[in-house]
């Protein structure tokens, strides 16, 4: 049986396919851990009429310019990389499904393969969810099947990243060809390869209050618990500016849910590894201001704000937390 070879790249004759956009988008702020997770979407063309696949290749982590940070001092880099095929019907008259075949041993960052979409001609985004099948390949049906169009709008989303432990991303796309040559061997034709413009990072800001108070019995436990909530093991890699707040009330509390009447600022501690020592040092600070300054306790809390620096460019914030908020009073 003919197999195919490599053939020498022809960018004149087989365009690479065009890449719409590629974005990063918080996940949300259901609970504490979720506001540090994020997903890494990309859209492209896929043109059936001048190729047979398409290589997606993503690069998370990508490598920094040579003057950046130590590669020790960075996330390792993660490239994942799939085949992406359109299944047609017996009749090719159809799309009844894509399927990805994966070019690595794993499934990319948090161990998972992308959900897939594709965009309807009225513009509609249908979903093709998680796909099934094992091994290196993955098969995400059209339900129904849709028209043949050489011209299809395809999105790939990685969603669970955790914004410690991968930090940016970027695509690269290569259209594949195969030919049937004089000598009945199939050969296999690349495109030259379409890049993003450039590296794209998240950015989860979340402005509202998130109560912490009872994953610790002192403000030190709940801080250290918190950071490892958000982060996990990639905490004491990371850099991290954390600020300090004593909040409390004027008279009798109002209800609960109720930002204190008063804050006071009471620290900031720039560029910390967000670890137990640092939560240790943090709450040990605390204590001294306010046995020094006996502040009201009516309604008392301790409020912290976040935020999570990227480890290839530190005026680059990844996380921007408002309110962590431990309760005492």
């Amino acid at each position: 049986m003919p197999t195919a070879t490599p053939a020498p790249q022809c960018p004149d004759t087989l365009p690479p396919p065009t890449l719409e956009q590629q974005d990063a988008t918080p996940h949300g702020a259901a609970h504490l851990a979720e506001t540090a997770l994020w997903r890494y979407g990309l859209r492209y063309l896929h043109d059936l009429a001048a190729y047979d696949e398409a290589i997606v290749a993503v690069s998370f982590n990508a490598a920094p310019p040579q003057d950046g940070p130590a590669a020790d001092d960075l996330p390792p880099r993660i490239d994942d990389r799939y085949r992406v095929r359109l299944v047609r019907s017996d009749d090719g008259e159809r799309i009844e499904a894509l399927r990805l075949t994966r070019e690595q041993p794993a499934s990319g960052p948090a161990d998972r393969w992308p959900t897939i979409d594709r965009r309807a001609p009225d513009g509609d985004i249908v979903d093709l969810g998680n796909g099934s099948g094992d091994g290196i390949e993955r098969t995400y049906a059209f339900d129904p099947p849709v028209s043949l169009d050489y011209w299809l709008n395809i999105g790939l989303t990685w969603n669970g990243l955790n914004v410690g432990g991968v930090q940016c991303a970027r695509a690269s796309l290569t259209a594949v060809r195969r030919e049937r040559g004089d000598d009945g061997v199939d050969v296999e034709r690349r495109s030259a390869t379409a890049e993003a413009a450039g590296v794209i990072a998240p950015l989860n800001r979340w402005p509202q209050r998130i109560d912490i108070t009872d994953l610790g019995a002192t403000v030190d436990a709940a801080l250290d618990a918190a950071l490892t909530v958000l982060f996990g093991a990639y905490r004491d890699a990371l850099r991290a500016t954390i600020g300090a707040a004593y909040g409390y009330r004027l008279g009798a509390p109002p209800d609960a849910g109720d930002a204190p009447a008063v804050s006071v600022p009471v620290g900031l501690y720039p560029n910390l590894p967000p670890t137990a020592t640092t939560a240790v040092q943090i709450g040990a600070a605390l204590a001294a201001w306010k046995a020094a300054t006996d502040p009201p306790s009516t309604g008392a809390e301790w409020a912290f704000s976040l935020v999570l620096h990227s480890s290839f460019d530190a005026r680059t914030p990844l996380l921007d937390l408002a309110g962590l908020v431990y309760r005492i009073g």
